[in-house]
């Protein structure tokens, strides 16, 4: 993992990650209302129905539905673009076991497929809006692999 400074949407990488969390509103768009998911969800249109009907699709397995960890939710596009939970619901904070589970599912990523094994540049996942001391989540981070850098506004 990398840490870098600036506006990582200057970047030109094969997949954007940007922090989301779990709440579809009734039209079915996920809610992706501030922070790098507001601008992923300008940049690219109708990425938050396909992220809304992924998540209708998977809480039909789940009993608590709204408790539903899926970790990461891939956007079919050129850069691909990608969601990485940190929450449940938009309006909580985020949570550090739900950024562990993510980071597990993106590590199983890059380690199955070979698209996920080039670069990734994401926003730093649970700071900001999120709530979270980026102290507490840096160490949860250490073990993405070098092709994934974690952006911060500079």
């Amino acid at each position: 993992m990398k840490l870098c400074s600036g506006d990582m949407w200057l970047e030109k990488p094969e997949i954007f990650l940007v922090t989301g969390n779990n709440t579809v509103n009734m039209d079915g768009a996920l809610v992706m209302g501030r922070g790098a998911a507001r601008f992923a969800s300008i940049a690219f249109p109708n990425c938050a129905y396909s992220f809304g009907s992924e998540i209708l699709k998977l809480r039909r397995n789940v009993r608590n539905s709204h408790q539903l960890k899926y970790g990461v939710l891939v956007f079919p596009s050129k850069p691909i673009l990608g969601l990485f939970q940190v929450k449940y619901h938009f309006r909580d904070h985020a949570r550090l076991e739900i950024i562990q589970y993510s980071v597990q599912k993106l590590r199983n990523l890059i380690s199955t497929n070979e698209t996920w094994k080039k670069r990734i540049v994401m926003n730093f996942p649970g700071i900001g809006w999120g709530g979270l001391q980026r102290e507490a989540v840096l160490p949860l981070l250490e073990s993405l692999p070098d092709n994934v850098e974690i952006w911060e506004a500079g």
